[in-house]
């Protein structure tokens, strides 16, 4: 069983593994996709793009109230969780002249710290610090027991007056009933791509306090859902199916020509494991690299 993007966690992986199912997950190919949206929201937010929209295509002309925004230049983002996606919307956002900060942690691989350093991200000694210091905060934490409601009513209250909360990660890192609480005080404002509640079909009838908020931009979960992601996500889903069904762990050797067509990177620490659950305890890994000749 794979499951096409980051984390495992709509999969139930204890039943998996009492069956001898193997579960893998294929991380980091639709990264630049979800960057992309956050990038997208930030914008929609600070330009209230969507609120100009309507009242266009409503016959209403409005320059006097759309024509005041802050702008996003000189502005410090700062991004909770610094995996695949959140590189990606470290270097969006540095390119629009945004500082970019995150939190220190111990056990971060060479390849991340070169490249936090080359990007300039300041590493912050706290979640609080981080907080206090934004005038963005982006999310992109995997959902477990640590991360749900790690947005609550204390780290709202920390947060910047007037400041960007931009969730593209999972609902349930976000306490909502606080969110709307801070939203209807004119605390904050906020991007949302996902909801604690939201319909898991394609299409639905729904109601959310949250989406419905003057002060937020909602999205329908479609952080990874464009063609250049999908077609990624297929080559390398084909290839994790063939591993699957060939080893239980260790590294595995596939060729140049696979790896070219995974993507940038893949073969790099960060990006070239398919994490599988089954069997083993710990779970084992297949590390994908390159061969040195084609095969």
């Amino acid at each position: 069983m794979i499951r096409a993007g980051a984390g495992t966690n709509t999969i139930d992986t204890d039943a998996a593994a009492e069956r001898a199912v193997y579960v893998c997950n294929v991380p980091g190919r639709n990264a630049a996709a979800v960057a992309e949206l956050t990038m997208g929201l930030l914008l929609a937010i600070d330009r209230r793009i969507a609120d100009n929209v309507a009242d266009a295509r409503d016959g209403t002309w409005d320059k006097k109230t759309y024509g005041k925004a802050e702008g996003l230049l000189g502005s410090t983002m700062g991004i909770l969780g610094l995996g695949s996606i959140g590189f990606l919307v470290a270097e969006r956002a540095a390119a629009f002249g945004i500082r970019i900060q995150s939190v220190a942690r111990e056990g971060r691989s060479a390849a991340a710290v070169a490249r936090a350093d080359e990007l300039g991200i300041t590493m912050c000694g706290s979640v609080e610090e981080l907080v206090a210091s934004s005038d963005i905060v982006s999310l992109h934490v995997p959902a477990s027991a640590e991360t749900k409601h790690l947005v609550d009513e204390a780290f709202l209250a920390r947060m910047r007056p007037g400041a960007i909360l931009l969730n593209t990660s999972r609902g349930d890192v976000v306490d909502e009933a606080a969110l709307l609480t801070a939203l209807d005080e004119g605390r904050v404002r906020a991007g949302l791509d996902v909801f604690d509640d939201e319909p898991g079909s394609g299409h639905a009838d729904w109601g959310s306090p949250l989406a419905k908020h003057p002060g937020v931009v909602a999205t329908h979960h479609i952080g990874a859902s464009t063609s250049q992601a999908q077609r990624a996500i297929g080559t390398v889903t084909n290839l994790a199916a063939h591993l699957c069904s060939e080893a239980g762990g260790g590294e595995v050797l596939v060729s140049q020509r696979v790896v070219a067509a995974l993507g940038p990177g893949f073969d790099t620490e960060a990006r070239g494991e398919i994490q599988l659950k089954g069997f083993q305890r710990p779970v084992p890994t297949l590390r994908v690299r390159g061969a040195q000749t084609p095969a």
